[in-house]
């Protein structure tokens, strides 16, 4: 979704305030999970539902 809407990691970690982009890399990865904050922040930016984001193709 990050790359459909043209986002690079650093710009999304930007827009998420995130001081690195490590946590961008880790919920691609699926190493790691958006806290529900940030879930519904992701939501709302891709416009897309919760739970669509958590499913990992």
């Amino acid at each position: 979704m990050r790359e459909e809407k043209g986002m690079s990691v650093q710009k999304l970690a930007d827009f998420m305030e995130f001081e690195a982009v490590q946590a961008v890399y880790n919920w691609q990865t699926g190493k790691t999970l958006p806290s529900i904050e940030n879930l519904k922040i992701l939501s709302e930016l891709f416009n897309k539902p919760m739970d669509e984001i958590l499913i990992f193709e």
